[in-house]
């Protein structure tokens, strides 16, 4: 059954589909698996390359590393206001247990926002279809 395009560039980055036709996935398992890291070479639909030229996607660290800043940011404040005087020990904890749960959403979350955002790629309706 053929997958429907996605219209807004949005909603595909969201649904983590590919930048030049909106209806291929970028990557090959489910989020929640072990092998969450597993990108397609190209899409399975278009044929388009996601890795643009060698190490394009270095720059994906800068973001991944602001989404783990921000989120140690906000659970540490967070356990911080609700727990009364909390140790360094149980704050640090929490903060990793965070990292650690959200690890394949910064992962994912930063690649697709160096294709949508400085891949230079542009959406083709028209991009896949037979």
């Amino acid at each position: 059954m053929p997958q429907k395009t996605i219209i807004s560039k949005r909603a595909a980055a969201w649904a983590q589909r590919c930048p030049h036709c909106h209806t291929g996935p970028v990557f090959i398992y489910p989020m929640w698996s072990l092998k969450f890291t597993a990108m397609h070479e190209n899409c399975p639909v278009c044929g388009q390359k996601y890795e643009i030229e060698p190490g394009f996607f270095w720059g994906s660290m800068y973001v991944s590393y602001f989404l783990t800043v921000f989120i140690g940011f906000i659970v540490g404040f967070a356990v911080y206001m609700l727990v009364p005087d909390p140790p360094v020990w149980q704050v640090i904890g929490w903060i990793c247990i965070a990292l650690l749960i959200t690890t394949p959403f910064c992962y994912r979350f930063s690649r697709l926002v160096m294709l949508y955002s400085f891949a230079s790629i542009r959406f083709d309706p028209k991009a896949g279809k037979k």
